[in-house]
């Protein structure tokens, strides 16, 4: 994972942290991270902030060391996020960030899946039909070009091993 991108998860993740409201006003979800540490703290808060509970620094702490903290990357990390200082304005736009790679991560995914498939299939269309469908099927309602541009490159990935 690239140190720009571990820097956005953890500045919409102090986000979430530092201004709970924002689960009301953002939607995302803990599949959004690619670090399970990042995945496992929005999680976490998300659920206080939902059940109404507090979800501030002493209740993450208390929580996390119930859990595991080490699972969570330890307490002092934790406690790191709450010392980052991103702009409230600033989340939306990591989170749409979040949102690209994530649907980048599925369309890798569901590449790799396929590619073995692929050069065994008796039928590769068949395969390259599916994998489009597949691909179609990605849920990216806010970064449609994201996608578009993940369905083009597939397409001409796919016509390559077709030749």
């Amino acid at each position: 994972m690239a140190e720009t991108a571990r820097e956005t998860e953890r500045a919409a993740l102090s986000g979430f942290l530092q201004w709970p409201a924002l689960f009301d006003e953002i939607e995302a979800g803990p599949d959004l991270f690619h670090e399970e540490r990042h995945s496992g703290l929005f999680g976490l808060a998300r659920q206080l902030h939902l059940k109404g509970e507090v979800c501030d620094l002493v209740v993450m702490s208390e929580r996390v060391n119930r859990l595991g903290a080490d699972r969570f990357g330890g307490l002092a990390y934790i406690w790191s996020l709450y010392d980052l200082s991103p702009s409230r304005g600033a989340i939306p736009a990591y989170v749409a960030d979040l949102k690209t790679a994530a649907l980048r991560r599925k369309a890798l995914a569901i590449l790799g899946a396929r590619t073995e498939e692929l050069t065994r299939a008796d039928d590769p269309e068949r395969v390259v039909a599916g994998t489009i469908g597949d691909l179609d099927s990605l849920d990216d309602t806010e970064n449609p070009d994201t996608k578009t541009h993940i369905r083009h490159a597939a397409e001409a990935g796919v016509e390559g091993v077709l030749d």
